[in-house]
């Protein structure tokens, strides 16, 4: 004989088997982050103008939906890269828009970069103004082993179509770099270097860099008032067990051409 539930009783009953099933219906499903969400860490971003035709330049760093902005910076020129901002790891955009405009004035360039916890970024914008676009270098600030440095080249000389940079007396450390490439980072023994750049089509240019022990450095190849070609050196980190403190300077750098040329490291 089949005994029959109060209605109230089944009813009850059968809104908590219909609960039951919808939570294990949710428990099986996939879950799915909202896009702009950010990813968990900080990392460190800083930007660089490198294109010589390109007239000064407001830029800014902000968050990829563009409610929050993280680095701003007025008038910067040619050849200025600016000190290294820590961010929440995320994504980002970079705009560069021309110095004295307004908030609304149409960005020059625009560049996307995705920063992921503990890496270090450099956004540029290179070549000359009718061609400008962006690149995103991954900067590896890894200190070196003892008495050594780390150095790089990036290529940002509109007037060498390709260059070889040697470090006299060590090693070759760009061969044939096309315009707007960049190297990985090679080890040398920390000290001061003398260093050849031979442009294509041009009389070779000779330089000096300091290698300071623990230190990380990109050498920049730019274009010269006259048309040569000079170098830059940007020291990317020092010696320390940390990564790059926030800053929001701009760091106009060291380097430049040198007068004579002294073979070997000094």
């Amino acid at each position: 004989m089949t005994t029959l539930l109060p209605t109230a009783r089944r009813s009850r009953t059968a809104l908590l088997l219909v609960l039951g099933l919808l939570l294990a219906l949710v428990g099986l499903a996939p879950s799915a982050a909202p896009a702009a969400a950010k990813e968990s860490g900080a990392g460190w971003v800083r930007l660089a103008h490198l294109s010589p035709d390109t007239p000064s330049v407001n830029v800014s760093l902000t968050s990829f939906g563009g409610s929050e902005s993280m680095l701003k910076l007025s008038d910067v020129g040619y050849g200025d890269v600016s000190a290294y901002q820590k961010v929440p790891a995320g994504r980002y955009v970079a705009s560069m828009t021309p110095a004295g405009g307004t908030a609304q004035s149409t960005p020059s360039i625009t560049q996307a970069v995705t920063v992921a916890d503990g890496r270090a970024y450099t956004v540029a914008a290179v070549g000359d103004n009718a061609n400008l676009r962006g690149t995103v270098l991954d900067d590896d600030l890894r200190t070196p082993k003892a008495g050594s440095a780390k150095v790089r080249l990036l290529q940002a000389a509109v007037s060498a179509p390709t260059a070889t940079v040697t470090a006299v007396g060590g090693p070759v450390l760009a061969q044939d770099a096309a315009f707007g490439s960049s190297t990985g980072y090679a080890t040398i023994e920390a000290g001061v270097w003398d260093v050849q750049i031979a442009p294509a089509g041009a009389a070779p240019v000779d330089t000096t860099v300091t290698a300071q022990p623990g230190s990380v450095n990109t050498i920049v190849l730019l274009d010269g008032p006259s048309g040569q070609v000079t170098a830059k050196v940007v020291k990317d980190a020092s010696a320390s067990p940390k990564a790059p403190k926030k800053g929001t300077g701009v760091d106009t750098g060291g380097g430049g051409t040198a007068t004579s040329f002294v073979g070997g490291r000094r």
